[in-house]
Parts: structure tokens; sequence; C-alpha cells
């Protein structure tokens, strides 16, 4: 079985940062350049800042968006959680039939498995490049700043 547990997210200071449609993004793998320099200028706060960084002040992107996190974090634009918690997501949604839709979620901290371990099986192919990005970006930042989707059965609703 995983092991899942709470963890302490950081959140936006709307008093600090602004509104949140003008901070939140689409994920950053379905973001085109054209839509990461529009999501960009909604705010200086924007995610996409972080999650689709840009070469700044004579640093690479990685080392941009770390500084920025920094910066970010200084002022005061995000604060972390007291506690640890799960965070609850409620998504709606039209199919392409019309159909409404609900889906229900929440975020937590998953163990990742040891080689061998099935708690966790794959459901994509992820391209190289992708995976040596995140993880140049969550090495630089000491952050992760995109969940993993998981899906889950739980017929008895526990």
């Amino acid at each position: 079985m995983a092991t899942v547990k709470g963890f302490r997210g950081f959140r936006y200071n709307p008093a600090k940062a602004g509104s949140y449609d003008k901070l939140i993004t689409p994920p950053f793998d379905v973001i085109s350049p054209e839509e990461r320099q529009t999501l960009g200028a909604y705010s200086p706060y924007n995610y996409a800042h972080l999650i689709l960084p840009e070469e700044r002040n004579g640093k690479n992107k990685y080392d941009a968006a770390a500084e920025l996190l920094e910066q970010w974090l200084a002022e005061g634009v995000f604060q972390q959680d007291g506690e640890e918690s799960y965070y609850v997501l409620e998504q709606s949604f039209t199919d392409l039939d019309g159909n409404a839709h609900v889906r229900r979620g929440f975020f937590a901290s998953v163990k990742v498995p040891e080689p061998g371990e099935e708690t966790v099986l794959l459901h994509e192919q992820t391209f190289r490049y992708k995976i040596e990005d995140r993880l140049s970006l969550t090495s630089a930042c000491k952050a992760n700043f995109g969940a993993v989707f998981v899906t889950y059965t739980d017929p008895a609703g526990e």
C-alpha cells in the first residue's frame, strides 16, 4: 500500500499577490510559448514565471526561478501553512459531448516506491527531456511546483 500523508503547503497571499485569476496556470506541459507570455503578462507573480522560467539577470532559467522563489517568499507572496494538511480539489467541467462532470480529489505527499514495488503504476510515456527539465527546476528551487495526477479506486468511500 502506498504511504500517503499531508504536507505543509505554500499558498499565495492575495494581499501581496493579488487575485487568483491573474496567478494560476494550467499544467506546464500544456502551455504554449505564446500562452506563457500571456500568462506572465497577467501579473509579475503569475505561476508561469516559476513553472516555465526564463533566463534573467544573467542566470539560466532554473537559477532565475530559484532566485524568484526566494524573492517571493521574502516578500510574503507565498506563505507556508502551519501544519500538515491534505488539500482538497474540486473541478467542474463539460466534456466534448456537452455533459457536465465534477472531479474531486486531494493533494498529498506520497512516498516514491522502491524499485520493484508496485504501489504506484506507471500510466504514460514520459519524455526524458521533460523529466530532466522538471528535475533541474526542482533541484535549483528545492521545491516541487507540480503535482503528479494519480487515480485510485475506493468503492467503499473510505
